[in-house]
């Protein structure tokens, strides 16, 4: 049996509310991804939940606001300078979406680290290994504050990262794509029951984009808006173009094709002027538009065949 390692948001330190959530529950680590929540405010207390031994019952609490801007910071960094590091970014962006959306609904004060299970494994106290836990933890924050502090992810360097962190990855690319981690978002225990959405809605015939909230993100614009179908971007059309627009209402490639495909992977084929080719998520293309064909043959391993004349 795994012993688990447990982060709640909680309202009061020590004293358990029906308001509180349970966040990760995760084996014998803190996986590295959430670590940026525990930021602020570092203390040992009691725990609120697996309190069942008096003397040997120490946990760490942090605030909650500020994890949560920190995470979102380090996620920021990565989308924006994600050449080299990011092997999947329509994954990715989804995993990033939906962690945000979460987070967001987080409504206590504090994030509790309860690790009383694991810290079971050895006959140190509780309370030396609350403390070595808590200094791991501040370590680790350190490499993500360098990185956020001087604008560059490359500074993330998983070599100053604890090692019980690291889980035998070689690098920080490789634990940041592992795919069971799922960006991070497979950390989160409990998904809420309503997952943070966007609404495609027209006027007039024409059709936009609302938040969740109700929103306006992009005002009715568009001769056709397809879902989300497959992530976290659309296909748009006005006047016989086509384009693509991403949950935040922004048009990420402009609408100069003929015709476009949902995005598989990290590229979507396109027509133009009768011919196939493809572009990626930053509108660059891939293959120029000259074949006759393209069609997708294998996934999640993408692989096309395409056809040029009679070959």
């Amino acid at each position: 049996m795994s012993h688990r390692i447990y982060i709640y948001n909680v309202a009061k330190p020590t004293q358990s509310q029906q308001t509180d959530v349970m966040v990760s529950e995760w084996g014998y680590e803190v996986p590295l991804l959430l670590q940026a929540l525990l930021v602020d405010g570092g203390f040992i207390d009691d725990n609120t939940y697996n309190n069942h031994v008096n003397f040997n019952n120490q946990g760490l609490y942090f605030n909650t606001k500020p994890g949560i801007d920190h995470i979102k910071k380090i996620y920021l960094l990565i989308e924006n300078q994600h050449h080299g590091l990011v092997d999947n970014l329509e994954t990715f962006l989804s995993a990033k979406e939906k962690l945000f959306a979460y987070l967001d609904k987080l409504e206590e004060v504090h994030f509790h680290l309860d690790a009383w299970d694991v810290f079971n494994m050895t006959n140190k106290s509780h309370e030396a290994q609350a403390k070595q836990l808590l200094l791991d933890i501040k370590q680790n924050n350190a490499v993500f504050t360098r990185a956020l502090e001087a604008d560059d992810v490359s500074l993330i360097d998983f070599n100053a990262f604890n090692k019980n962190a690291t889980l035998g990855f070689d690098s920080f690319k490789a634990l940041l794509n592992y795919p069971d981690y799922e960006y991070g978002w497979a950390h989160i225990w409990q998904k809420f029951e309503e997952e943070a959405d966007v609404e495609i809605f027209e006027i007039d015939g024409l059709w936009g984009l609302k938040s969740e909230e109700g929103n306006v993100l992009f005002e009715p614009f568009f001769d056709e808006f397809y879902g989300f179908e497959q992530g976290t971007t659309a296909v748009v059309s006005k006047a016989g173009k086509f384009g693509y627009i991403n949950k935040t209402g922004k048009i990420i490639i402009p609408l100069s094709y003929d015709d476009g495909f949902d995005f598989e992977g990290d590229c979507a084929i396109v027509k133009l002027d009768g011919k196939f080719g493809l572009v990626n998520l930053e509108g660059q293309i891939k293959m120029a538009p000259i074949y006759n064909d393209i069609y997708l043959i294998s996934a999640p391993n993408i692989f096309y065949c395409a056809k040029l004349e009679e070959k």
